[in-house]
């Protein structure tokens, strides 16, 4: 459900899923704040970043929203409603400067690619969001988003972890 508020002709609010958030023009780029984010898109407008948020929401959310049906684990459409606008923002925020910073990039679109659903950087936001709210165990709802074994995602996430370290 999308539901739009206009604050003034500088700022909009929006709630996609379960998801508020605000849009402004700053100069020439765009200002998403949230509860929890705060990411400034360089070179774009207000309504074409809103349409880009929600259409990328739309296939990482559904995405993510089937695979929870078929698990039997209980896991909240809200979490998945938060996890997938994290995936959407990170992902969006990067095709975006990649796209104003290298000129091999300069026609990228900004549309989720669906191979970035397997990509590391999706799965430490996954296990960020889980370890933040189920210390006890993250692994499990993790392993069903990623699709392991709970035994396979915590190799998985040590090799992760020294990654980070090295």
């Amino acid at each position: 459900m999308l539901i739009l508020y206009f604050i003034n002709d500088m700022m909009k609010e929006y709630k996609i899923g379960d998801v508020a958030f605000a849009l402004s023009q700053e100069a020439l780029n765009v200002r998403l704040t949230s509860a929890d984010k705060n990411v400034l898109f360089a070179k774009q407008n207000v309504d074409d970043i809103f349409s880009l948020i929600n259409h990328n929401f739309t296939i990482v959310n559904d995405f993510y929203r089937s695979i929870v049906k078929n698990s039997g684990l209980n896991i909240e459409f809200e979490e998945i409603s938060q996890i997938s606008f994290s995936i959407v923002l990170h992902y969006l925020y990067m095709y975006n400067l990649w796209r104003n910073t290298y000129k091999k990039q300069a026609n990228r679109k900004l549309s989720f690619d669906t191979k970035d659903l397997s990509h590391p950087s999706t799965h430490d936001i996954i296990f960020k969001y889980f370890s933040t709210k189920y210390p006890a165990d993250w692994a499990a709802k993790s392993a069903v988003l990623i699709g392991m074994s709970d035994r396979e995602l915590l190799d998985y996430y040590e090799g992760r972890k020294q990654f980070y370290n090295k």
